[in-house]
């Protein structure tokens, strides 16, 4: 952590969460809008997606404007039927199928959704794939479980930012969540942030720490919207099970159908912690962690810094080729900062969100990752296991080639504004 960080924010080890399930369930039952909020779900069709959007479908009433994003159209359609009839005429359930580990299928998406909605308060993201295979790439010339985990879900959040500011400005919820494994990353390579010599458990470790890091980044430039990374532990989905790898798909199995399957968390609880930590443990805009129980996890398991923050930022810029998104008229105030430089005032800035008063609580024991040999790592209640969806994506790949299939970079980069980290108070 930087001397900027350490000197300006106090951080104790978590305590573990005692929120029992009904407790959490009955704090849910309480949410209330005096507006229809808009949410998107990516990966909503199965597994921990699937339970958030079945969670806050409930919650809500139905009356809400829920979008769910993914491959599986009749999945979503026996999903979206299942969800209370809204009372509100405004409200409306609606599927858009989209393989989102392509990144041309996300900048679809994404205009899609702002060609219909203004305004946007809510986007999860879940979508994930189980394949220790790198030498499988999308047509990006990325890997599946790198594309999913990361790029897609950075440039989702990129290309909807816009709408959640609105939403913010307008006195309405506006937060991002973003389901990995919060708690449980590594220190990253800012030489090789495209993980082409990392060793197997380097890059996942790596990966979970890029969902920290980019919501840091998102919070610093986007400052009213509340970002999430979260770590909802060993939950009981299908992800996994259609995996190209036979040691994924065994580990799969094993997990859903003996008895390994009573160790782990039904998604439908899931989906009420999940919940509860956007609408709750997430209370004011900026970064936030969250553990398996929704509860607050601080820095725990946190190994970013102004310098990562700063270098991975740019380089998902390149290889999203999001650097022209000005032309499309989205957010480009001020200068681009790093993080050094955020307690220097701006002229074009937001507020810096109020201090806030909170109780660090714990998530659970980081899970084991071993490699011997170049092996599969053993993963028994792995952080891959947290990837929430079987949303993988659809037979996008090509063999490793040269330069010609990287992404090139592309103009000017926009600007961004930058305030003053939330701080809390001992």
């Amino acid at each position: 952590m930087s001397e900027d960080l350490q000197s300006s924010e106090t951080y104790t080890t978590p305590m573990r969460s005692s929120n029992p399930l009904s407790k959490i369930k009955a704090e849910n039952a309480k949410i209330s809008f005096s507006y229809i909020p808009v949410a998107v779900f990516v990966g909503g069709t199965s597994g921990i997606g699937r339970g958030i959007a079945e969670a806050f479908a409930r919650h809500t009433k139905g009356n809400a404007h829920i979008i769910i994003v993914g491959r599986n159209r009749a999945a979503a359609e026996s999903i979206i039927a299942s969800f209370p009839q809204p009372t509100s005429p405004t409200a409306k359930h609606e599927f858009i199928e989209c393989d989102v580990s392509l990144l041309k299928n996300v900048r679809q998406v994404t205009s899609e959704i702002l060609n219909k909605h203004a305004k946007l308060n809510f986007l999860v993201l879940s979508a994930g794939v189980l394949d220790l295979n790198r030498t499988r790439l999308t047509e990006d010339g990325i890997d599946p479980v790198t594309a999913l985990s990361y790029h897609s879900r950075w440039k989702l959040i990129y290309d909807l930012a816009p709408a959640l500011e609105k939403a913010r400005n307008d006195n309405e919820d506006a937060k991002v969540l973003s389901v990995l494994s919060a708690g449980n990353g590594g220190k990253i390579d800012l030489a090789d942030l495209e993980l082409k010599k990392a060793s197997t458990m380097t890059w996942i470790q790596s990966v979970m720490t890029y969902n920290d890091i980019m919501m840091d980044g998102f919070a610093l430039h986007y400052p009213s919207v509340s970002f999430i990374h979260s770590y909802p532990g060993g939950v009981r989905t299908p992800l996994g099970l259609t995996s190209p790898s036979l040691f994924m798909r065994t580990w799969a199995f094993l997990a859903n159908y003996t008895l390994l399957t009573y160790l782990l968390m039904p998604p439908e609880n899931c989906g009420e912690y999940q919940l509860y930590g956007i609408h709750y443990t997430a209370s004011t805009p900026g970064a936030w962690r969250v553990g398996q129980h929704g509860n607050d996890i601080g820095k725990q398991g946190y190994h970013g810094d102004d310098e990562s923050r700063d270098a991975l930022w740019k380089h998902t810029m390149e290889v999203t080729d999001s650097k022209n998104m000005a032309s499309h008229g989205y957010n480009t105030r001020g200068n681009q900062r790093g993080i050094s430089d955020l307690n220097q005032p701006s002229a074009t800035s937001s507020p810096s969100p109020s201090q806030v008063e909170e109780e660090n609580l714990a998530v659970s024991s980081t899970p084991k990752v071993s490699e011997e040999n170049g092996s599969e790592p053993t993963m028994m209640d792995s952080p891959l296991t947290s990837i929430a969806s079987d949303e993988g994506p659809s037979n996008n790949f090509s063999a490793p080639a040269g330069p010609e299939n990287e992404a090139a970079p592309a103009g000017p980069e926009p600007t961004a504004s930058a305030v003053s980290r939330r701080r809390r108070k001992r």
